[in-house]
């Protein structure tokens, strides 16, 4: 299922947004990796950061989650220059959103099940430069 998601974003960015030249390999002075830990309280909404904040999104961004003890990623939801695009959660378990004008993801009444690694992927265009950064954030719930 997450294969699929991300076939179709890419598919749409193809379409709408990325000209050919944009999918030649990035150097790798402009590819960049941060990494978070967020500690929350069970019940409480976290939000989670995907860029420059609001006032300097990416043009592109796409977030992931691998939930604690697990080896697979699910998509969550990925924005190709018209809106973001959230992936339905089969078990339920996991509530996100993402803000309005916003690269960031807000993880809703946080439980036991939200534990891991979110990840998200965000692309900057501006003019001929291009640069990709790689946000890793471990959200861990906090001890009572």
């Amino acid at each position: 299922m997450f294969r699929m998601f991300r076939l179709i974003c890419l598919l749409a960015t193809w379409i709408r947004l990325l000209p050919l030249q944009a999918l030649d390999p990035f150097d790798p002075e402009e590819v960049t990796y941060v990494a978070f830990n967020v500690t929350a309280p069970s019940g409480r909404s976290v939000r989670l950061d995907c860029g420059g904040g609001d006032d300097d999104p990416p043009s592109v961004f796409i977030w992931g989650f691998t939930r604690s003890g697990s080896d697979s990623s699910v998509a969550l939801a990925c924005d190709y220059g018209g809106g973001a695009v959230l992936q339905p959660q089969p078990d339920g378990a996991l509530r996100v959103h993402v803000p309005a004008n916003s690269s960031s993801l807000v993880v809703e009444d946080v439980q036991q099940e939200a534990e891991g690694t979110y990840t998200c992927q965000a692309l900057y265009r501006a003019g001929h430069r291009r640069r990709l950064i790689f946000y890793s954030t471990r959200l861990d719930m906090e001890d009572d």
